[in-house]
């Protein structure tokens, strides 16, 4: 399993590059597209919709909270969380522990 944790997290969490570092791993030529989208971080009412759809009972994470604590207690914890994720955005850094995850 640590095996497969250790791929997984290199394929989902990539070492980031800076912008005047892009061009040592872009393709010579390489033109990107502009944006699709304006991106904007999450608003509350947004967070607020992924937890209301999260599954009550799947396995908890690290923390060993199930979801269904989630749901129940969202209306308290999303005004505190809300600005932790935004707060990832402005600061452009993302906690280490955020990456922790367990394969059930």
């Amino acid at each position: 399993n640590e095996q497969k944790s250790a791929v997984f997290f290199k394929q989902f969490y990539l070492p980031s590059i800076s912008s005047e570092d892009i061009h040592t791993v872009a393709p010579p030529g390489m033109v990107y597209p502009p944006p699709a989208y304006r991106f904007r971080p999450p608003t509350n009412r947004q967070i607020e919709r992924i937890i209301a759809g999260l599954p009550p009972d799947k396995a908890p994470g690290p923390n060993g909270v199930i979801n269904r604590v989630y749901k129940e207690i969202a209306p308290a914890l999303v005004p505190h969380i809300g600005p932790l994720f935004r707060a990832t955005f402005s600061l452009n850094h993302y906690p280490d522990q955020w990456k922790v995850f367990k394969t059930v």
